[in-house]
């Protein structure tokens, strides 16, 4: 087990290539946008208002999708 966390200690501290970057940048952005749409209806109640609901659980898989790429990315070395 401790052998695994220095691993991993070691790559996130390891420089990335350029396309990871990217790749982890974009996935930040996306789910950062996720984020705001699903605190936006948590906040306003906008199913309420007529938004359709499928709007939100796709941000919140969405959510998923780039917490799990953005880690992937972040942890691929060179």
């Amino acid at each position: 087990m401790k052998k695994l966390f220095l691993e991993l200690v070691e790559r996130w501290n390891a420089e990335s290539p350029i396309f990871w970057k990217k790749v982890r940048n974009i996935s930040v952005s996306l789910g950062t946008i996720g984020v705001a749409l699903v605190t936006a209806n948590a906040t306003f109640g906008l199913v309420a208002l007529g938004v359709p609901a499928i709007i939100f659980t796709i941000a919140g898989y969405a959510i998923a999708a780039c917490y799990a790429i953005g880690l992937s990315a972040q942890i691929t070395k060179q």
